[in-house]
């Protein structure tokens, strides 16, 4: 690399620093109102001092040049416009916003949640999902494993397998039929909740039935004719000398014990589905009841606008602030002889004052004149 590829590097690099810095010195605080990014402007001051003493050490002319323009001189003296049309692009939208009458200011966003929040925040909104993921848990431990080996006549691993799959695919239809209910018939979901309430019971009644013959002998495989329905001693099995009835009731069990699973799943979905809806609903009534009114709209614009004036005026006083430091860096090590001759007057001058400027203060007169703030003031 040549010395010159080498300066070249060190005169660019604090250039593309003072580019990044000067992009900068516009923002936006937490609640979207415009400011100046201070920390970007006291880099961009020490970066105007750096480049100074660059380009006073290397100026590129002597006292016989008949101009004496530093390298970066104009660089410096421009670093701001980028940044000055931003703001005017940006005043620009907020004009036309506030011409169609819609509200600037913003309230603060909410602070960001932990993990450990954000879980308590979806156990509290799903509380009643998650019992009846308990639930079914529970009910398949208990009932489901040992259930699933009579019906199918499969080992202990398979029914642990069968008895996973099935109730979770007819709890994922309990799910799906919550969500299906809210977004076709949300006004009707309290008699939805009533009528799965009643259709969980039904099911929770014919499974205890069913198991129950089964569990006190009532039914069972290949009994002898010796009671049943019409006649035999008291308390003989009800099944008639095949294994039908037993195979039919062991499969009415299973059926119930599904029917139950889908049913709770879908009552206590539904329920929770519900309460977040009228917690919606509330919060939507509160934000219409306390909006606020055309004159509260305009009083927020006009402040909201004002602040880009004040950003403006910051952001000139930040570009004299970088072009001084960069006058005081090339004074310190520039040439008396190059020094005496160089003209830095025309550094100081403040630009041309934007367009966009004139239209923000028409439109701030216009809500004034309009909402009638004008004779208040």
């Amino acid at each position: 690399m040549t010395d010159q590829s080498v300066m070249s590097g060190l005169v660019n690099e604090p250039l593309s620093q003072l580019s990044s810095a000067t992009k900068r010195l516009f923002a936006y605080d937490a609640t979207n109102q415009p400011t100046i990014n201070h920390e970007a402007e006291a880099e961009a001051v020490g970066l105007g001092v750096a480049i100074g003493r660059q380009d006073g050490a290397h100026p590129g002319v002597d006292e016989h040049s008949a101009r004496k323009i530093l390298p970066s001189q104009d660089y410096v003296e421009n670093s701001v416009e980028a940044t000055m049309k931003l703001l005017g692009g940006d005043v620009d939208k907020a004009v036309k916003r506030s011409r169609e009458g819609q509200n600037l200011s913003q309230r603060a966003p909410e602070p960001e949640l932990s993990i450990g929040q954000k879980f308590f925040a979806w156990l509290k909104k799903h509380a009643f999902l998650g019992v009846a993921i308990i639930s079914v848990a529970v009910l398949e431990y208990i009932i489901g494993i040992s259930w699933t080996q009579r019906v199918f006549h499969i080992s202990d691993d398979s029914a642990h397998v069968v008895a996973l799959i099935l109730p979770v695919l007819f709890a994922a239809i309990g799910v799906t039929g919550a969500h299906a209910i809210m977004i076709s018939a949300r006004p009707s979901a309290k008699k939805f909740i009533f009528m799965s309430f009643v259709l969980t019971v039904v099911g929770v009644i014919a499974t205890i039935v069913c198991a129950g013959l089964v569990v006190s002998g009532r039914v069972e495989p290949g009994s002898s004719n010796t009671g049943g329905v019409t006649g035999g001693t008291a308390g003989a099995p009800l099944e008639s000398g095949d294994d039908g009835t037993f195979t039919l009731v062991k499969f009415g069990v299973y059926v119930a014990l599904l029917f139950t699973v889908t049913a709770l799943v879908l009552l206590l979905h539904l329920i929770d589905l519900y309460r977040a809806w009228i917690a919606d609903t509330k919060k939507a009534a509160e934000v219409a009841r306390t909006a606020p009114s055309p004159e509260q709209i305009a009083s927020g614009n006009i402040a909201y606008l004002e602040q880009f004036k004040d950003v403006y005026e910051a952001m000139r006083e930040a570009r004299q602030n970088v072009i001084r430091a960069y006058v005081s860096g090339v004074r310190s090590t520039l040439s008396n002889r190059i020094s005496d001759d160089w003209d830095h007057s025309s550094l100081l001058g403040d630009p041309e004052r934007p367009e966009w400027l004139s239209e923000l203060d028409e439109e701030i007169e216009r809500l004034e004149r309009d909402s009638g703030l004008g004779r208040m003031l």
